[in-house]
């Protein structure tokens, strides 16, 4: 696709090719680092050439993954890659499938000027042509360009990842780990925590978050089916980077707390930055505002210290307004927002 614009005193031809060319795309990637970098320092590396092209080639051999890159004339000014996911199961629905835009990026000089949403409609399009009516994106925060440009092509923000950086956010003097002090007085009742891997408690827990996520997103969100939540939940807990913490009222399970570790891939990121990432956290809800999710934040931030790492990540949906507000409280800061467009009128 080509078209004649303005530019200036001067005239540009602009032609949107549908192309896997790693050289091109890891030489304009230079400007996409160097925003993640400008405002997330402690993250990421500084640019380097030869290991970007290395990842994109590999990246670009995947038959499910695509970009387009933008020329005037013969001139280099932009570029986007995306590809096609299906929803993991058991927690999203085994039809659906996304196009998510991994990275799309127009030169400085050439933004403003509609090159950009002619890109983004022409993956769109390409969606469309596939029968996929769902396009993904994400981005590193802040970043009011990308929010702006995605808001105003219909995107909204779905998910936000936040981070509690741990090595700014504890004390000298460590909170009590369960080793020390295992229970939480609340008024005449005692809570036990444990860790604890009891594939059959976990995933009767799961069901509260999941029947709110099958209420706010039935579109994607399936069904909640105990067989297939345990099998996933046997698979993730035979690992050793994997935690449970489950909660008890006497002999009853109230809550819980599922979470892994996990190092950052180095390039772009720096090397050793590991993380907790909490997949999973329940607290039913005739036990909440008692204390009890605080105090396990608490104790996985305490295992973060022991085992050196620096962050711990988690995901939380737009519609969860109190689980973003207690994460708020709790130290937690937006780094990542997914926005998504609900294409309608497939081919």
């Amino acid at each position: 696709m080509a078209s004649r614009r303005f530019f200036g005193d001067g005239e540009m031809n602009i032609k949107y090719v549908l192309k896997k060319d790693a050289l091109i795309i890891a030489g304009l990637n230079k400007y996409f680092h160097d925003n993640l970098l400008k405002n997330n320092s402690d993250l990421f590396v500084d640019f380097d050439y030869d290991k970007t092209l290395e990842g994109f080639v590999n990246f670009l051999k995947n038959d499910r993954f695509y970009s387009y890159i933008v020329f005037d004339d013969l001139y280099p000014i932009g570029y986007a890659i995306f590809g096609f996911h299906n929803f993991p199961e058991p927690i999203f629905k085994n039809d659906k499938k996304k196009l998510f835009i991994g990275e799309l990026l127009i030169l400085p000089d050439y933004q403003n000027k509609n090159i950009g949403t002619i890109l983004l409609n022409l993956i769109k399009d390409f969606a469309k042509e596939n029968n996929v009516n769902r396009v993904e994106t994400d981005f590193w925060v802040p970043n009011n360009q990308s929010i702006s440009f995605f808001s105003k092509n219909l995107f909204k923000t779905e998910v936000t990842e936040m981070h509690l950086n741990v090595l700014n956010n504890h004390s000298e003097i460590k909170i009590k780990s369960f080793k020390e002090n295992s229970n939480l007085q609340n008024n005449n009742s005692v809570y036990k925590f444990e860790y604890k891997k009891d594939i059959d408690v976990i995933t009767n827990l799961s069901k509260i978050a999941h029947l709110d996520l099958e209420n706010n997103y039935p579109d994607i969100i399936d069904k909640y089916d105990y067989k297939k939540f345990y099998k996933m939940f046997e698979n993730q807990l035979k690992n050793d980077n994997y935690y449970s913490i489950i909660v008890y009222d006497d002999k009853t399970p109230i809550g819980l707390a599922v979470f892994q570790e996990f190092s950052y891939p180095s390039p772009p990121f720096k090397n050793n930055i590991k993380c907790f990432h909490i997949d999973h956290f329940d607290v039913i809800y005739e036990y909440q505002n008692k204390g009890i999710g605080s105090k396990l934040i608490d104790e996985i931030k305490n295992k973060a210290i022991d085992n050196g790492i620096s962050r711990i990540a988690l995901h939380v949906w737009e519609t969860n307004y109190q689980a973003k507000n207690f994460y708020i409280k709790k130290g937690f800061k937006d780094v990542k927002i997914c926005m998504i467009n609900n294409l309608k009128n497939l081919l």
